[in-house]
């Protein structure tokens, strides 16, 4: 199912009106990102469909531990620093160690979440080493520039009353139809709950990665991540 066959059922829904493509786009959008940032849905990991890796551009710098986050992450950060898994340490433990560390000698082993950064503990002293990260982002953005008539992606493949419903409280308010609209949320909330269930079973079976190195990573990603597809995905840099 396109974007244009949700747009369809949106304006069924609203006595057949059409209210522009522009509109169910921004709409859809807001459905979507509103259902990822769900507390609820996200549960402790995030929507195992929405993981995606990237990596820093130039790798680390000697002498600076802190790196931005990308601007889509959502939850569960992981990161590696030339190939091997660091530890997400809590600030005030990683503070210290830190401190100790004053020297530059020693290999980084921990990172920490400082807002829109992470930290690397101990500092890089190398330039120019690797740095992957694999974390739980935003779905994939539907902008004016979309073609309707051909754009799907997993979550929507997937979770299309989602979509439906979502746009369609926007759409009914849109024109001061509020009690409708109440009603649409209520079918979104539904929805949602639906997502959730359907998430932690995913998680619940035991899925949620343990991995010692990237090229583990590598060979697992292509069964427990559906939105790969059984090809390793081009990495996005950041």
């Amino acid at each position: 199912m396109v974007l244009n066959d949700i747009i369809a059922l949106v304006e069924e829904k609203c006595d057949g009106r059409s209210l522009g493509a522009a509109k169910h786009k921004r709409w859809a959008q807001l459905a979507r990102e509103e259902a990822v940032r769900s507390a609820i849905t996200g549960g402790f990991h995030g929507l195992y469909f929405l993981y995606k890796e990237a990596v820093v551009i130039g790798g680390s710098t000697s002498g600076i531990s802190r790196y931005a986050i990308p601007e889509d992450y959502v939850d569960d950060l992981s990161v590696w620093y030339d190939g091997i898994q660091l530890i997400k340490g809590d600030p005030g433990v990683l503070d210290v160690c830190a401190e100790q560390d004053k020297s530059g000698s020693y290999l980084p082993t921990w990172y920490s979440m400082r807002g829109t950064e992470f930290d690397i503990i101990p500092t890089p002293g190398i330039a120019g080493k690797e740095i992957k990260l694999f974390y739980n982002a935003m779905p994939e953005e539907i902008t004016s520039a979309t073609d309707a008539e051909t754009y799907h992606d997993y979550f929507m493949d997937n979770w299309a009353n989602l979509h439906v419903f979502g746009m369609s409280e926007y759409a009914a308010d849109s024109l001061g139809g509020y009690a409708a609209a109440k009603s649409f949320r209520d079918r979104f909330n539904e929805e949602v709950s639906r997502l959730t269930i359907n998430n932690r079973r995913f998680w619940v079976k035991g899925t949620k990665m343990r991995l010692q190195n990237w090229d583990e990573f590598v060979s697992k990603q292509r069964y427990l991540f559906p939105q790969f597809g059984g090809v390793f995905r081009t990495q996005e840099s950041i």
